[in-house]
């Protein structure tokens, strides 16, 4: 995992000015835009307002401020929120669009959970920020009191879209199934080695889908649910003896240094403290 605790980040300071109207109704757009190449992983972002940056083509990834690594690719999302430092970067030919708003209405759609900072990768399979984007760029210029309200209502019919389609994109039930169908494959194949790609095409999820419900109903990301189930198999062959490099080999990993640090980092205790303290 990307450990941000070493990235600096930097406040964006640069706001348009928001209108009397737009002040009134409560929420307004900030700016739109498109490109190839945006931030970079060596530094996070407080943007200081709500953005939707959609992956039209290529791919990316995302760190979040809690240090979690997001493969981005065609069809994401991501969702920036004020005061919450992240980053995304191209890893192969994107293009981007993105959307930035702001206003006490923006902040009333995160409280009644329309967007939440905790998930803030979505999907956008339908095209509602892209559709919401060209629908604004012939509408950013004009000070109208029509315009005003049109570009809010954009942008609420952009959340709206993005709320009911992400609920809508795996249903609860059949993404509980797969999801808890895949814990039970890596509670009895947790040796393997298996990326989150490969394992949500065994249970027919996007990735990005996949991680998200996976960590919503398992409250662990797959990488860290995999690491428990090698750690507590490597307590029950130390109890009974075994050596470390057998012990090491049995759970899934080749290098036994490794799996000493993944242990001590686990349990606080080097395997040999471990097998002291059981006999």
């Amino acid at each position: 995992m990307h450990d941000v605790r070493i990235l600096p980040y930097f406040r964006e300071e640069q706001f348009r000015t928001p209108l009397q109207p737009e002040r009134s109704i409560g929420l307004w757009v900030d700016r739109i835009g498109s490109g190839t190449g945006q931030l970079t992983k060596s530094r996070l972002r407080i943007l200081g307002q709500y953005a939707a940056v959609y992956v039209k083509h290529g791919h990316g990834e995302y760190i979040a401020a809690s240090g979690e690594k997001e493969v981005l690719e065609p069809g994401d999302v991501v969702l920036c929120f004020p005061d919450v430092p992240s980053t995304y970067y191209s890893t192969a030919n994107w293009k981007t669009y993105w959307i930035v708003w702001n206003g006490p209405c923006a902040r009333h759609l995160e409280e009644a959970g329309y967007v939440s900072a905790a998930s803030p990768i979505a999907r956008d399979s339908v095209g509602d920020v892209l559709g919401a984007y060209r629908s604004l760029v012939g509408l950013m210029e004009r000070e109208d009191l029509a315009s005003v309200l049109e570009r809010k209502i954009v942008v609420l019919r952009m959340v709206e879209g993005l709320f009911r389609h992400n609920q809508d994109d795996c249903s609860p039930i059949p993404c509980r199934e797969k999801i808890k169908r895949a814990i039970e494959f890596l509670s009895k194949n947790y040796a393997c080695s298996l990326s989150v790609d490969e394992l949500a095409d065994m249970f027919t999820m996007s990735p990005t889908n996949f991680r998200r419900v996976f960590k919503n109903y398992s409250g662990k990301t797959p990488k860290e649910l995999i690491q428990a189930l090698r750690v507590s198999r490597a307590k029950e062959l130390l109890s009974q003896g075994y050596d470390l490099k057998t012990v090491a080999a049995e759970v899934g990993y080749n290098d036994v240094g490794y799996f000493m640090r993944v242990f001590k980092q686990s349990t606080s205790m080097t395997p040999g403290q471990f097998r002291r303290v059981q006999f």
